[in-house]
């Protein structure tokens, strides 16, 4: 009786972590979270925005992962590396640090970081072990996989970095206002933007017409160092239709502010 009971708490368990019941779908916001590192030191995913992340849910001392672990370490993590994608290794069996260095870690070889007692995040995620998740620069979830699917970790890691927005780079060289795409536009837009900074600092995205009325506020929010993009739909703050015409959008940072215009068309 014992044993069928400790079956059917374990079945349900596996059951409430499966991706397929997910509470987090491709296309959505991926929810922020606060773990610690090996070291105790506590790590928020939005202190990343701006990368490309991938989420690897493991279990300190499960069988799977530990074989998976030395094939993502070379062909996802050592591969994009270069690329400014951040890979985070989430132990949802909640485990010590040195359960995970002992167990996992000196085992497998892997080098990406790793954050502990992740249970948490994976009841918010609907994740179980042996999970992967890719996040866009835009926070979005791009990619869920119940099991290690390296060639659709690598086809949609490929597809982000060359996708316009989503940068291959771990951090900008620069303060830059990209010209809008398309231009002349309707219904909308896609403004890119990319930001320096040494700590997360308001940052905002205004569109102003001819005159210099405010139209639309696009941004206004504390960023970190990151490349960002923001669609207009061409309307007003309070929904109305913005007319034909030319508009400015400006973006200012600190005390710095980078200007250009763009042509909406009815």
């Amino acid at each position: 009786m014992k044993q069928w009971t400790a079956y059917l708490v374990l079945t349900i368990m596996l059951l409430t972590t499966n991706p397929l019941l997910a509470t987090v779908s491709v296309g959505d916001q991926a929810p922020d979270f606060t773990l610690q590192d090996l070291e105790g030191n506590s790590f928020k995913l939005s202190s990343i925005q701006g990368k490309i992340v991938v989420l690897f849910f493991l279990g300190y001392n499960c069988g799977s992962c530990l074989v998976e672990a030395p094939y993502f370490e070379l062909n996802i993590h050592k591969q994009y590396q270069p690329y400014g994608v951040e890979v985070l290794g989430i132990d949802i069996w909640d485990g010590s640090p040195a359960l995970l260095q002992s167990n996992f870690i000196s085992a497998t070889g892997a080098t990406f970081k790793f954050l502990t007692f992740g249970s948490p995040v994976a009841q918010l995620y609907g994740a179980g072990v042996s999970n992967y998740m890719i996040i866009g620069i835009d926070g979005k979830v791009k990619f869920i996989s119940r099991y290690y699917d390296e060639r659709g970790l690598q086809t949609q890691i490929d597809v982000l970095t060359s996708t316009p927005g989503q940068k291959p780079k771990a951090i900008p060289d620069e303060f830059v206002l990209h010209q809008n795409f398309p231009n002349p536009f309707n219904p909308s837009t896609e403004i890119e933007y990319e930001i320096v900074v040494n700590d997360r600092t308001p940052v905002d995205l205004v569109v102003y017409d001819l005159l210099g009325n405010e139209v639309a506020v696009l941004v206004d929010a504390d960023q970190a160092s990151g490349f960002y993009s923001v669609s207009w739909d061409g309307t007003y703050t309070n929904g109305r239709k913005a007319a034909s015409g030319l508009y400015f959008y400006q973006l200012t940072i600190d005390e710095r502010q980078k200007t250009r215009k763009m042509h909406l068309v009815r």
